[in-house]
């Protein structure tokens, strides 16, 4: 994160991406209705407003019908990630067994996820470059 805070969080940045993410944010408002599970949408939607600030473009994982399967994959991937991280850090048993060089069940989903991270990752970095 302290590598992203240079880049996003200081007043001239921030000015090279704000206008992008009211685009995104419009795009975004437009497909509300199509979910009603709103913390799906929630999800999908900070994802591509993440997406919009850090590589200057929408992935559009919130259109049903024209994203991506491998980037919602991705966005999925992330917000599990998260759950998983969640839980290696607050729980007991997951802290002991980390300690004691075991991978629990947790462990291997999370990495799982980080790898299939990274990989997508450089895929989409190496297509925005290539635009």
């Amino acid at each position: 994160r302290m590598k992203l805070n240079k880049g996003i969080f200081n007043v001239d940045a921030a000015a090279s991406f704000l206008p992008h993410l009211d685009e995104t944010a419009k795009d975004l408002s437009s497909h509300v209705a199509e979910y009603p599970d709103l913390s799906e949408f929630c999800m999908l939607a900070s994802f591509d407003l993440f997406c919009t600030a850090v590589i200057g473009k929408s992935l559009r994982v919130i259109d049903q019908h024209s994203a991506k399967k491998r980037d919602v994959k991705f966005a999925d991937a992330a917000a599990k990630t998260f759950h998983y991280m969640g839980d290696l850090l607050y729980s007991p048993l997951e802290k002991r067994m980390f300690d004691m060089g075991m991978k629990t069940s947790t462990w291997r989903l999370f990495e799982g996820n980080m790898d299939f991270q990274m990989k997508v990752a450089i895929e989409i970095v190496d297509e925005v470059l290539n635009d």
